[in-house]
Parts: C-alpha cells; sequence; structure tokens
C-alpha cells in the first residue's frame, strides 16, 4: 500500500513545481516591465528561493518518498514473515492434537530419554496359578482388557447361534417336526439379526458400543435360557431365538465402536482381526461341544449351558 503511493506522491511535487514555474514566468515579465532597481533586486531574491526550493524540496520529497517505500516493503516482509510463523505454529499444534487424540501410546521417538512407557514395559507372561493370571490381567493396558472382554463376547455370541445346529435333531424327534419346520425354526436366528443390524450401529454411535454390547449380550442370553423353559412349541421356539438375533445382531457394529474409541489408529486393523475371530472360536467351540452336553444330558441342557456363559460378562 505504501509503495503505490509513491507514484502518486510524485505527481502532486511535479504539479507543484509546474506552479512555480508559472510564477517565475509572471515574475520575470513584471520585472522586465519595471525600472525600480529595488523591485528587480526583490524579484531576484523570489526567484533564487524558488529555484533553491525546487532543487531541495525535490530531492527530499523524493528521498523521502523512496525511504517510506522501503519501509513499507520491509513492514509488508515482516508481516509475510509473521503469517509464515504462525501457520507453522498452527500446523505443529494440529499434529500434536491428533497425535495425543488418536494414540494413547507414544513412540520411542517421541518420547524423552529414560522416560518408559507403561504399555511397553507390559509384557505376556503364560500364568502358573490363578494369582498369576489376576496380576497379569491386572497389569494390562486397558485397551487389552477391552479386546479380550470383547472377543469372549464374540465366542459366546456365535456358541449361541450354532447350538440350534446340533439341538435340532433331538428337538424334531421329541416334538415331531417335519423337515419343513425344523428349518423354519433354524432361520429364526437371522431374522432377528438382519433386523437389529441398522439400529445396531445407531445406538453403537449415539450411546457407545460399551453401553450397546452388554445390553445385546443379555438379551441373547436370556432369549437363550428361555428355549428349554417356555419351548413347548415350534412358535414358542421360533420366538426365542428371534430374540436371539436381535441380540446379537448389535454386536458386529458395538464392537467397532469400542475398537474406534480405544485402540489407537495404527493397532486397529490387528484388533479388528483378533475380536471377530472370537465369531470362529464360538463356532467351533459350539459344534464341539453341543454334541457332547446332548449325549450326556438332553438338548435342553445346551441352551441352558450356553446361555449362562453371557453372565460371565
Amino acid at each position: 500500500g505504501r509503495a503505490d503511493a509513491v507514484p502518486h506522491k510524485m505527481t502532486l511535487f511535479d504539479e507543484e513545481i509546474a506552479r512555480l514555474d508559472v510564477d517565475l514566468a509572471d515574475l520575470a515579465a513584471r520585472a522586465a516591465r519595471e525600472t525600480d532597481d529595488g523591485r528587480r533586486a526583490y524579484v531576484d531574491a523570489i526567484v533564487a528561493r524558488v529555484e533553491r526550493a525546487r532543487a531541495t524540496g525535490g530531492t527530499r520529497a523524493r528521498d523521502g518518498a523512496m525511504g517510506r517505500a522501503r519501509g513499507g516493503r520491509g513492514e509488508e516482509a515482516r508481516e509475510r514473515g509473521d503469517v509464515a510463523a504462525r501457520a507453522r505454529a498452527e500446523r505443529r499444534d494440529r499434529r500434536d492434537a491428533v497425535a495425543a487424540s488418536g494414540s494413547s501410546k507414544t513412540t520411542r521417538e517421541d518420547r524423552d530419554e529414560g522416560e518408559e512407557d507403561p504399555d511397553e514395559a507390559w509384557a505376556f507372561e503364560f500364568p502358573k496359578s490363578a494369582s498369576d493370571v489376576t496380576t497379569l490381567w491386572r497389569g494390562a493396558p486397558s485397551r487389552y482388557r477391552v479386546l479380550f472382554v470383547t472377543v469372549f463376547a464374540f465366542i459366546v455370541c456365535n456358541m449361541d447361534k450354532v447350538n440350534i445346529s446340533v439341538a435340532i435333531i433331538p428337538m424334531a424327534r421329541e416334538f415331531g417336526w417335519t423337515s419343513t419346520q425344523a428349518g423354519f425354526v433354524q432361520s429364526a436366528f437371522f431374522y432377528g439379526f438382519a433386523a437389529s443390524q441398522l439400529p445396531g450401529g445407531y445406538l453403537s454411535t449415539k450411546f457407545g458400543g460399551a453401553k450397546v454390547l452388554p445390553i445385546g449380550m443379555l438379551i441373547l442370553s436370556l432369549a437363550t435360557i428361555a428355549i428349554p423353559i417356555v419351548g413347548v412349541n415350534e412358535q414358542s421356539i421360533f420366538l426365542s431365538r428371534v430374540l436371539v438375533g436381535l441380540g446379537e445382531g448389535v454386536a458386529p457394529s458395538a464392537a467397532t465402536d469400542i475398537i474406534a474409541r480405544s485402540v489407537s489408529v495404527g493397532e486397529r486393523s490387528r484388533a479388528v482381526g483378533f475380536v471377530f475371530s472370537g465369531f470362529n472360536i464360538g463356532s467351533v467351540l459350539g459344534l464341539g461341544v453341543a454334541p457332547l452336553l446332548i449325549e450326556a444330558t438332553n438338548w435342553r441342557t445346551v441352551f441352558a449351558f450356553f446361555g449362562s456363559r453371557g453372565f460371565v460378562l
């Protein structure tokens, strides 16, 4: 802005000089008509003063204008430097904020020398007694404890899901079901499971997966235990299995919300793989344990035993 004002000021100065030149010409013409020596000397003095003013004033004006222009450019450079410094500081602050919120674990490069990360200090050692298990559990980082509880919930979920695949054989024999009726009862789970997927995601986002998952586990556990109690016909067992599906349907979205809130970005892929492996573990355990229980007792024991596992959480 100051540099742009220099040409304008120079133009004003030139206009002033032009006016002085006109005055000088007028004075010279008047002096030529005058014969009085005193008046001529007076005019000569005025002419000399005007010429000196034009010579010295022009130089000072130009010097002052150029100095102000240089000063303006210097201030603009300083302002640009200040803006760049503030931008760098803001970028630094944003990086620090993202690092603090995105990861609960600092890297070795970011830590001061001699400072020990408590998560790195913890190491898994196979427990030799019950007290060792308690000590190991209490000393584990909080996110590890959250993941272990979540994977256990997934194991129970799929145990309750697949137990009907084994129990349906003695159940159909006892109630005299046809293949169509048995298939109808087996499919009941997926009606509830499909219906609670989207609501489970919404509730997990709004209230947090740590609150939604226990509610889902409570519903499916109660519904599983209720099967041998209220299961006197096809309709009541079908309704109970629908409730089992409703309770388990919120588990995937609740688990992913829990992982997102408790695990850093760099560890989330491994955490998701670990937690969702609980589905497969639950299938293996459910299909392996259910036949043993049925052979030792009856099909009702399967639902009572598997359903009660959910209350351990």
